[in-house]
């Protein structure tokens, strides 16, 4: 059961990391459309860059702050939100300590010392 228990920590990590580079990607999305119209409204051609095979506007060095800033920040919110959930409900980490040492489907059995 407490191997259960990891599982669900990680998952509940990955899920915030995946969360928060979607957000990342929507504001990316939104600095690149303004980047673009300010230059276009300059008269001006906006350099386009290649990065991980797709083409954009934004330099590579911005795209990849942009994506360790999401996952740090999906790390740290899904961190903190754990905690917070391990303190609403206690017994989800009591339930996986006191498992762990069980294995499933064993027996519990008084034996008597014969002397």
């Amino acid at each position: 059961m407490f191997k259960d228990l990891k599982i669900d920590k990680v998952n509940y990590f990955l899920f915030f990391i995946f969360l928060t580079l979607l957000i990342i990607a929507i504001l990316q999305s939104l600095l690149e459309a303004f980047y673009i119209k300010e230059i276009l409204d300059q008269g001006l051609v906006p350099p386009t860059y290649r990065f991980l095979g797709v083409n954009s506007y934004l330099s590579p060095l911005v795209k990849i702050a942009l994506l360790v800033v999401g996952i740090a920040g999906g790390y740290s919110v899904g961190r903190k939100n754990w905690k917070r959930v391990a303190q609403e409900n206690p017994e989800i980490l009591e339930r996986g300590r006191n498992d762990a040492g069980k294995k499933k489907g064993a027996r519990s059995v008084n034996r008597r010392r014969v002397n």
